[in-house]
């Protein structure tokens, strides 16, 4: 009896063994066919750390960086808070939301994206419309600076109410402002290709277009003036479209100059005493 029972315990003790055997095996052929799970790659971004409303500067404070998973990261989405700090913000972006190129104004963008980033603070834009004699025969190039001449016909009354004979009288009115944009700030459409054009880098007249496209002629110019200087020319505009004449003549200053003129109006008696004209005589009604 001794001798079947330690046969039984060795059997099993075989059995054991094999069967600890076997399940090691199976253990490591199953490890060796499932691979390891490769790492993540990611990328740093910039991201909002906070909401930053439409047309605000984004600062420091208003950015952050984050780890984003490669295949997650937008198109020309933004790696360097630097590059982006102090740009003005064109859409609204919201906190943890990554930040895009197209979504701020960069230096290239921001005067045809934004206008208004254009325009110091204490100035003001304002469009006057021109043609080849008032807007200097298309020689304005955005950056110039003009003078404008100004021409009324000046009344005057007495004591009585009685109206003067209306007088021509022109002047300098306001000096050394900058020309800041020609034409419409609408993008320009593209016409046919001239080989005169497409062999020139030179802005073109008419919105200021460059690529050898077809212009028209400029009408209208963007002046940076001072909000007094506005009303100005508001004036001269009015009496423009009220006589039906040109009231006032843009003309161009050297380049860095920055001189102011002092001047004498003209009317017909600075011109008769000046250059002598003849006076005629005076006709006696009987």
């Amino acid at each position: 009896m001794r001798r079947s029972s330690g046969r039984i315990l060795v059997l099993l003790g075989i059995i054991l063994a094999i069967g600890s055997f076997v399940g090691v095996m199976s253990l490591m052929r199953h490890t060796q066919q499932t691979p390891a799970e490769a790492p993540v790659v990611t990328r740093r971004v910039v991201v909002a750390a906070r909401d930053i409303p439409a047309y605000t500067k984004l600062t420091s404070d208003s950015l952050t960086t984050k780890e984003v998973p490669l295949d997650l990261v937008p198109p020309m989405a933004v790696t360097n808070v630097y590059s982006v700090t102090d740009h003005i913000a064109l859409t609204n972006i919201y906190a943890d939301q990554v930040i895009m190129e197209t979504m701020i104004a960069t230096a290239d963008s921001d005067d045809s994206l934004l206008p208004s980033l254009s325009v110091p603070p204490g100035m003001v834009a304002m469009t006057i419309p021109v043609n080849e004699v008032t807007g200097v025969a298309e020689a304005l190039r955005e950056g110039d600076h003009v003078d404008v001449i100004v021409s009324l016909n000046v009344l005057d009354w007495d004591a009585q109410g009685n109206e003067s004979k209306p007088e021509y009288s022109a002047q300098f009115t306001i000096q050394d402002v900058e020309i800041v944009h020609l034409g419409s700030w609408a993008p320009p459409v593209p016409d046919e290709t001239t080989s005169q054009g497409a062999s020139s880098s030179v802005l073109g007249a008419g919105g200021g277009r460059t690529g050898g496209t077809v212009c028209e002629p400029l009408s209208i110019v963007t002046l940076l003036v001072e909000p007094q200087d506005a009303l100005v020319l508001k004036y001269a505009l009015d009496t423009k479209v009220k006589e039906g004449r040109d009231a006032y003549t843009l003309v161009l200053r050297a380049k860095d100059s920055d001189e102011r003129y002092t001047t004498e109006a003209v009317n017909q008696e600075y011109m008769v005493q000046r250059f002598n004209f003849a006076r005629p005589p005076f006709i006696i009604i009987k």
